[in-house]
């Protein structure tokens, strides 16, 4: 891996936008991961899912990795996030 080079993303002018999310929904079966982002509102009652990713156990579990790494240099930054 040491060899490998960092990536470079280029960001689409249609892709630029950033969609809120206060809510992810999970699901799985053996080939792979769904996760459902929304936006909820409980105070009116209903949800809206704003965007959906697939990808496959490997991936998940990388991301799952990335994201706690990121937490952790957050809460480093930041202070502890109460949930």
């Amino acid at each position: 891996m040491a060899d490998q080079q960092a990536l470079k993303f280029e960001i689409p002018e249609d892709k630029k936008e950033i969609t809120y999310s206060n809510q992810a929904l999970i699901t799985n079966d053996p080939m792979g991961f769904v996760f459902d982002f929304a936006q909820s509102s409980p105070q009116f009652g209903f949800g809206k899912i704003v965007g959906r990713i697939g990808m496959s156990p490997q991936h998940a579990k990388a991301l799952s990795q990335a994201l706690q790494e990121r937490v952790i240099q957050y809460e480093k930054d930041f202070g502890p996030i109460s949930l």
